[in-house]
């Protein structure tokens, strides 16, 4: 782990005891009772896990959580994605029109190809308030692409209207899972265990523009584009 990822973790944990007594400490997902059908919808910039990941995490965490606790929202194999820009935050009606999304393509196919693809090491679990997700480091070149992005969308009159816990450092996660009830004992025992496990790494070579719900299900989900990263 770079000193970099590690200011990254250090500031993960931060979020996450801050959540413990501050509910509003960054904008997350209110909690839902069906998420399959529910027709908030989000617009964001993000890359697919390949499959080989997917089933990993799905093997190691998903599957065992489900045996605790079958009643909470598990991202489908196909929909475990880390986002690495929103461009609109969930609602019903969805806050942008096809103008925002042709603004935001134009900022997209302008910026991702002047980057290689990118690297994430995942490590660990994040639990927030109204949901279970993978930690994903990134690293510098990272920070600075989103950084570009977000100047870019708001030249482009399509900023980002998410509130983030930090601006200082930027990172990533996958979300696994969105709770539909608080969970019990024995579901926090299993994030202990493995709150702090290596997962594995993967490097993204696409962003795809999509609008989905908060659960990424399949029924609500469509891609608008997909942009690649420059081969080195």
């Amino acid at each position: 782990m770079t000193p970099f990822q590690t200011k990254q973790l250090d500031l993960i944990r931060q979020m996450e005891l801050e959540f413990q007594t501050n509910s509003s400490a960054s904008q997350i997902v209110s909690m839902q009772k069906d998420y399959t059908n529910d027709n908030q919808l989000c617009l964001a910039a993000v890359s697919f896990l390949p499959n080989d990941l997917a089933t990993i995490i799905d093997t190691q965490l998903i599957k065992p959580l489900q045996l605790l606790n079958p009643d909470q929202y598990y991202f489908p194999i196909n929909g475990l994605h880390l986002t690495v820009q929103n461009v609109r935050v969930i609602a019903s009606p969805p806050s942008y029109d096809n103008d925002t999304i042709e603004r935001a393509k134009t900022v997209f196919s302008t910026i991702v190809p002047h980057y290689g693809a990118q690297h994430f090491e995942l490590a660990g679990l994040l639990n927030m308030p109204t949901s279970l997700a993978v930690i994903a480091l990134v690293t510098k070149e990272f920070n600075q692409l989103v950084r570009q992005l977000r100047s870019e969308l708001i030249l482009n009159d399509c900023a980002d209207n998410k509130s983030y816990f930090s601006d200082e450092i930027i990172f990533a996660n996958i979300t696994i899972c969105r709770y539909t009830k608080i969970p019990d004992k024995k579901w926090f025992d299993f994030i202990k265990k493995m709150n702090n496990k290596p997962i594995g790494n993967f490097s993204a070579k696409t962003i795809s523009l999509i609008e989905t719900n908060a659960g990424c299900h399949p029924s609500k989900t469509k891609v608008f584009d997909t942009y690649k990263f420059h081969q080195n």
